[in-house]
């Protein structure tokens, strides 16, 4: 691409006889391929050369870009534009936005856990069985008291102080009750202040004892039916 610009005057003034004139041409800009630029500016040389021969171009105070040419030019610039590295700091972004940190966005993924087998070879029958017991107890749908009946009955009638979650789902699944989700995390729970305090761990893991608390909440269950 070339560019030229001149400024014509207001007025152009008759030359005296004899003496020497001034007059100011405005140029144009061409656009096109290296090669028709090349051969536009030759011929636009040649003409301007016969009306004026002592031209000269004014060259337009705009920035061009590398490569333009000007008059009387034979060849093109062949040096590439410079690119600038991105300042420090400086974000690129698509169209298609800012680019997600998609691990940030996961869900958390849901703990699959592992089917706890029940405790075999438990005499459920022999009185006091496990249904009549439940039964004379007759605690609510709560995990706090069905866990308390279920271990009170197994040290009272059973002669197992220790249970284990096993045992649990061995009982939860003679008397047809909805097992907790988490039937260690519930032992845990019934542990600490919040869930009563009804259990003490045991000496291995998922070994739980009744607590004094638990013996007390047991004693109480069934009397107000009783009476």
């Amino acid at each position: 691409m070339a560019e030229g610009v001149g400024e014509m005057a207001p007025k152009a003034q008759e030359p005296k006889s004899g003496g020497k004139g001034k007059i100011t041409v405005v140029m144009f800009q061409l656009e096109g391929s290296d090669d028709t630029l090349r051969d536009a500016i030759k011929v636009l040389g040649q003409g301007i050369d016969k009306l004026a021969p002592n031209y000269r171009l004014i060259q337009a105070p705009q920035s061009r870009p590398n490569g333009a040419l000007t008059a009387g030019s034979e060849s093109l610039s062949s040096s590439e534009p410079e690119v600038l590295d991105p300042e420090p700091g400086e974000i690129e972004e698509n169209d298609a936005g800012p680019s997600i940190d998609t691990d940030k966005t996961k869900q958390p993924r849901k703990r699959i856990l592992k089917a706890i087998p029940a405790v075999k070879g438990i005499d459920w029958e022999t009185a006091p069985g496990l249904r009549d017991y439940a039964k004379q107890k007759s605690p609510d749908s709560s995990s706090p008291q069905r866990f308390v009946v279920v271990a009170g009955w197994f040290r009272n009638h059973r002669t197992t102080e220790v249970i284990t979650p096993g045992h649990i789902v061995a009982a939860y699944d003679l008397l047809d009750w909805d097992k907790p989700e988490n039937i260690p995390n519930t032992f845990a729970v019934l542990k600490t202040r919040r869930g009563g305090e009804l259990f003490d761990k045991g000496e291995k893991t998922n070994e739980w004892v009744l607590s004094q608390r638990g013996i007390n909440l047991l004693d109480k269950l069934g009397k107000e039916k009783s009476e």
